[in-house]
């Protein structure tokens, strides 16, 4: 009996072992199991967010887009699509890291096209040379050269060298049969031209050859399915080709009578202004057409309809509460008010907001106050408001030209003048205010900007150049901080004031050939520049023998804006 309990036991405890190592077995593979699905879910849950985040910044929600993309990285931040969308979510806020984000997916997977147009785009604005070229060479290797072109020029033009942007766009349209090569290099002969054919040059000058290849280029692609109505816009918008050319292209514009079609206004705008139409025929024509168009299209008309006499056809496009849904038919509408009188409405619709940004808003009713009561009537500090609004919104230098337009130079100026001592607003706002007070001669301002500007940002580039240029300027046997000029040289290429202070130090160096040289990969336009920096380049070229030239240049500086030492650089050579 006993063996046979003690049997019995022996069974039971075996069975139990097995029980629980088969429980033991089963706990285990759920939770391998549950840890799998736990991994796949943080995966599908990272994915899910970064294409959110992609399909927000894609519609200007940008804090929701850089919310979801620091939660997907947090969840899963190798896994590529993650990686894709920080690289593109970091590039769209200025970060540097958007290279670091591409180079990591480039380890792990092949990159699309877009992928490979985006990151050299990225190293366009954050890399160096060899990033760049790294880039680049992915996609000519995949034959997308004409991509790879129009990235060649937009490098050169990031850097300041339009002329050399103007010759890597004519070699890609020269080996590729691409329409958008061709119209990219008609924008930038414009660009680098538009003063010249603005003066009516002579055949056979630089901006004459110029005129007529763009001319051409505008010709071959009017027709073209895709770009001709583009094309037709640009050349009507930005060229005079000539009275017989230019009704030939107005006509065919308005033969395609669609509310889309970008040319239609500017041709319009041609048949009126030289009078081979009148603004009643046209407006009879165009007014179907853009009754029922989009709201943004309307108020493209709307506002075409007040720079021509019309507003108050203009007024009856736009409604009020459309005014309150689009920026573009809110300006629209307050300006049609604005022309015929109306500056009350216009301030009531400015203050009834809606989806409008901030300094949008407020120059609208500071324009509308000075038209009503002047510079003394509210309208400097109203104009203030909108400068503050507008540094924080990224759109310092849009809301200056609005801002000056309506006569606000002096809150203008002042405003700057603040803003340079506002470290968040600081950088940003000093450049503007070097520009302004360099080319209109104001030094008291100048100054007043730079210290606040030194106390608030002394490490901003801009500070740091114009520190070091005033240095030089003051004291003519300073030794110049040279390795530091030609840092920040090589840090903002594109900036011509950032050169000229390299060129100046160079100089005061003993290095005159090197200060000429320092404009060799840039396009600096001298009649666009300040007097101070005007009589730099003149020292610079004089120190270099090219007497005459400097001579016949120096006759076009304002010497009343030149400050004591600017003046000292050119004595003696006029």
């Amino acid at each position: 009996m006993l063996e046979k309990r003690s049997s019995s036991k022996s069974v039971k405890k075996v069975r139990l072992l097995a029980f629980l190592r088969r429980a033991a077995l089963a706990f285990l593979a759920l939770a391998v199991v549950g840890a799998i699905g736990y991994w796949f879910f943080l995966g599908w849950r990272a994915r899910d967010l970064a294409l959110k985040a992609r399909t927000n910044l894609e519609n200007a929600n940008y804090r929701f887009a850089w919310l979801q993309a620091a939660s997907a990285r947090e969840l899963r931040a190798d896994e590529p699509e993650v990686l894709r969308t920080s690289a593109i979510i970091d590039a769209a806020f200025g970060r540097k890291e958007s290279l670091d984000a591409w180079q990591k997916l480039a380890q792990q997977q092949t990159l699309t096209i877009d992928d490979q147009e985006q990151r050299a785009r990225a190293a366009i604005r954050f890399g160096d040379t060899a990033q760049f070229e790294e880039a680049v060479a992915a996609l000519e290797e995949a034959d997308k050269k004409e991509i790879s072109s129009r990235l060649r020029a937009t490098r050169q033009l990031s850097r300041g060298d339009l002329e050399q942007a103007i010759e890597e766009a004519r070699r890609g349209a020269s080996f590729s049969d691409s329409p958008r090569l061709r119209l990219d290099l008609a924008k930038l002969l414009l660009r680098r031209y538009v003063d010249e054919l603005a003066a009516a040059p002579a055949n056979g000058t630089p901006a004459r050859r110029a005129f007529a290849e763009i001319t051409a280029i505008v010709n071959s692609l009017k027709d073209d399915p895709e770009l001709g109505s583009e094309a037709l816009a640009f050349g009507l918008t930005f060229l005079l080709p000539g009275a017989e050319t230019q009704k030939q292209w107005a006509d065919l514009a308005m033969a395609r009578m669609e509310a889309g079609n970008p040319a239609l206004l500017p041709a319009a705008t041609v048949l009126v202004d030289n009078k081979y139409d009148s603004v009643d025929n046209i407006h009879a024509r165009l007014r179907s057409v853009f009754d029922a168009a989009p709201v943004d299209r309307r108020a493209a008309y709307a506002a075409w309809l007040t720079r021509h006499g019309l507003p108050r056809e203009a007024v009856i496009l736009i409604t009020a509460q459309e005014a309150g849904e689009s920026q573009r038919a809110f300006l629209a509408r307050t300006e049609a008010l604005g022309q015929m009188g109306n500056w009350d409405a216009v301030i009531a619709t400015a203050d009834e907001g809606g989806n409008m940004a901030e300094s949008v808003r407020l120059l609208t009713r500071a324009r509308a106050e000075y038209a009503l009561r002047g510079a003394s009537g509210g309208g400097p500090k109203s104009t203030g408001d909108a400068l503050r609004a507008a540094a924080l919104e990224k759109t310092l230098p849009g809301a200056i030209q609005a801002a000056d337009g309506f006569g606000a130079q002096i809150a203008v100026s002042d405003t700057l003048v603040e803003l340079s001592g506002d470290p968040s607003a600081a950088g940003p706002a000093f450049r503007l205010a070097r520009e302004r007070f360099a080319a209109s001669g104001d030094h008291a301002r100048m100054k007043l900007a730079f210290d606040r500007a030194k106390k608030a940002a002394p490490e901003e580039l801009v500070v740091r150049d114009y520190e070091r240029y005033i240095a030089m300027i003051d004291d003519a046997e300073a030794t110049p901080d040279l390795e530091g000029a030609m840092r920040d040289a090589e840090s903002a290429p594109s900036d011509p004031l950032v050169r000229v202070t390299e060129s100046l130090a160079l100089l005061r160096a003993g290095k005159a050939e090197e200060a000429l040289a320092s404009f060799d990969d840039i396009t600096v336009f001298y009649d666009r520049l300040p007097s101070g920096p005007q009589a730099v380049i003149c020292a610079v070229l004089a120190a270099n023998g090219q007497t005459e030239f400097t001579r016949a240049l120096i006759k076009s500086v304002d010497l009343s804006k030149l400050m004591p030492g600017e003046k000292a650089l050119i004595e003696g050579l006029r």
